[in-house]
């Protein structure tokens, strides 16, 4: 409509229209191909550019224009599949959708050169004069993807005069029968720019989408540009970057709290595509599965079976390019790991008191793996595993935590790391009822826990709490690997400071009585 107005009206047609309408400020939202406009906003609309244009049947040049610019080289090739005009209003029930949600059409006749097709209302949404316009205008184009001139409409009966439903009869010129050489040129020139487009399209897509490096941008950008594929009027897409990544949903023409209900079905193991209104794909490559998309209508419209597989194409070049945009931020997370590490280990080599030892291994955690909450525990066989510094965990959880004395005799899993010194995942499906409790404590899904050990001896853990599931976890060797460098590092640090503290004893007391001994007489005398 927007661009209908700026070509007979210029620039300040358009805005005469969107004051008119009260929707000034709104025009790059208007003008984007892949929003679509609610009925009371469109209505506004419909009214404005009736009063500004001066002309009352306006709405049929907008429902011409708006056709015309919504077939996309995609869907031109989907309805050009169907054969003819007469097989594409024969679909009406599922090409309309693609352009306008708040009718539902059927075709009750279709014959040589013409049809007769009814409209309908949906619940909420009711009829009105230019709405009729706007449907005899979007009617008027079918003819369009087979390079026939446009039909001609007329509304033979009408909901606003008092009828049960809304008759349209469309008449399109009939070539059925004369095909001649210049037809088939014609023809093979028409599926030549077809594809040419398709191409076109192809490229500027898979160029929008490789040029993003940032994994959750690329992901809004995907689901932005679903439209381009498959027209509907909400998309959906739900992926985990990395294996121990939070789910994202990311949405088009949803609200917030819709987005999270139709992404917790859309993700489900079997969801359901509700007799075809919803079309859902696995965004998936050879390194990787990321999550799924989904085209949805409300019940009751469906899609045509070749958009399933324009969709799945979508979503694997969506894959290509998050195999990319994740490889590459992985190894400037593994350069980023790999400098903190270093660091980390200047400084512990400098440390020797284990309290700040601690410290300083706490504050590297959380660049080195993406938690929520962390903690460091240092073991002692008299008083059992003390975490002796945390961070993310505050309030009543902080003193509880600070409060634990955990020895082999509360948990099989404290003795288990004294026997075999690996790592664990904790779950809340564990059926260790200490786990379980400690895991409510701090209010955590998941968490991984490394132990600081040397060759014949536990000196403590390193433990990463998660807002993700333990298989996720598991799943990420990365994540593991970071983890184990810290807890090798901070292994090393600690058995020096040890080590460094044992000399110092040996030297300051008594080897048979363990009383201080001259050399420390005469220091604290000096």
């Amino acid at each position: 409509m927007i661009n209908l107005v700026r070509r007979e009206l210029g620039e300040e047609g358009v805005h005469r229209v969107l004051r008119a309408a009260g929707l000034n400020g709104r025009q790059a939202e208007l003008e984007d191909d892949n929003s679509w406009t609610s009925f009371a906003d469109a209505r506004a609309l419909f009214e404005a550019a009736v009063t500004v244009l001066r002309d009352e049947h306006a709405l049929r040049r907008v429902g011409a224009a708006i056709a015309r610019q919504d077939m996309t080289s995609e869907v031109v090739a989907l309805l050009r599949s169907l054969g003819s005009p007469g097989e594409v209003l024969r679909h009406i029930d599922q090409v309309v959708p693609k352009f306008c949600t708040v009718v539902r059409m059927e075709a009750e006749q279709i014959g040589s050169g013409f049809a007769v097709l009814s409209a309908r209302n949906v619940e909420g949404f009711p009829r009105f004069t230019l709405l009729c316009d706007f449907t005899a205008g979007l009617l008027e184009q079918a003819p369009l993807p087979f390079d026939l001139p446009p039909a001609l409409v007329v509304e033979e009966m009408c909901m606003s005069d008092g009828a049960d439903r809304c008759v349209f009869r469309v008449m399109w010129e009939d070539e059925a029968g004369i095909v001649t050489t210049a037809d088939t040129m014609e023809s093979l020139a028409a599926e030549l720019s077809i594809l040419t487009s398709r191409f076109a399209t192809f490229q500027q897509t898979a160029s929008d989408l490789v040029d993003v490096d940032d994994v959750s941008t690329l992901l809004a950008r995907i689901t932005s540009r679903a439209g381009l594929s498959v027209r509907a009027p909400r998309h959906v897409l739900v992926a985990r970057p990395t294996p121990a990544s939070p789910l994202q949903i990311h949405s088009e023409g949803c609200t917030p709290d819709e987005a999270e209900l139709l992404a917790a079905e859309i993700i489900a193991a079997d969801p359901e595509e509700r007799s075809g209104s919803r079309l859902i794909v696995d965004i998936t490559s050879v390194h990787r599965a990321y999550g799924r998309l989904a085209a949805v209508y409300d019940e009751g419209v469906t899609f045509f079976p070749a958009e399933r597989d324009l969709l799945a194409s979508y979503a694997r070049l969506a894959a290509a390019a998050l195999d990319s945009a994740t490889a590459l931020a992985e190894s400037r997370q593994q350069t980023a790991t790999a400098q903190v590490l270093l660091d980390l280990a200047r400084q512990l080599a400098t440390v020797g008191d284990e309290h700040e030892l601690a410290q300083r291994l706490i504050a590297a955690i959380p660049s080195v793996v993406p938690c929520e909450m962390s903690g460091v525990g240092l073991w002692n066989p008299e008083e059992g595993l003390r975490v002796v510094a945390m961070q993310g965990i505050e309030g009543e959880a902080r003193r509880v935590v600070e409060a634990l004395r955990i020895t082999a005799a509360d948990t099989p899993i404290m003795a288990q790391m004294l026997d075999e010194p690996n790592p664990v995942f904790l779950g809340p499906d564990s059926d260790d009822s200490f786990i379980l409790g400690l895991i409510s404590v701090v209010s955590a899904k998941a968490v991984a826990v490394v132990p600081i050990r040397t060759a014949d001896q536990l000196i403590g853990v390193v433990a990463a709490a998660f807002d993700t599931d333990v298989a996720s976890l598991e799943a990420d060797a990365q994540l593991l690997a970071r983890l184990e460098g810290l807890a090798d590092l901070a292994a090393t640090a600690f058995h020096n400071s040890r080590l460094v503290e044992a000399i110092k004893h040996q030297a300051h007391f008594d080897a048979i009585t363990g009383l201080p001994n001259k050399r420390l007489l005469e220091e604290r005398v000096t």
